[in-house]
């Protein structure tokens, strides 16, 4: 079976008729875990290789993330900027100048959107903040 062209890929992830599946990272275990899309948001965190700050959210927000209830109503994924996945996001807010950078999305289009490393009690006051800003 030959693989669809990336334009296509890319028209369908867009038009929400493809499920990316959403990536958790257990940072206490060092292990990702690829959930299903429990709901109609997911929160990608949006990072690049080499970055100080992203290595401390895995290893300061992700333990208190994944043992939260927001984690069961938000997938997370985490998305290199410098990527082709990257690619296909819809970013409504112009391009991320600033990472990590967090994002509420809905159908691959960003909905709300939190820059920078802010620990984790900030972290959840964002995703608090994003929900309520979200349509």
């Amino acid at each position: 079976m030959s693989r669809p062209p990336f334009a296509l890929l890319a028209a369908l992830l867009s038009a929400g008729l493809v499920l990316v599946p959403a990536v958790r990272v257990d940072a206490a275990l060092n292990e990702t875990i690829v959930t299903g899309a429990s709901g109609p948001y997911e929160l990608v965190v949006i990072e690049v290789e080499g970055c100080t700050y992203c290595e401390v959210l895995r290893r300061d927000v992700m333990p208190a993330f994944n043992a939260s209830p927001e984690a069961r109503e938000f997938p997370l994924r985490f998305v290199d900027l410098n990527t082709p996945e990257a690619k296909l996001l819809e970013l409504t807010e112009g391009p991320v100048t600033t990472v990590p950078t967090i994002l509420l999305v809905k159908a691959n289009r960003e909905v709300a959107r939190s820059p920078g490393y802010m620990g984790p009690d900030g972290f959840f006051k964002a995703i608090k903040w994003m929900r309520s800003h979200a349509p």
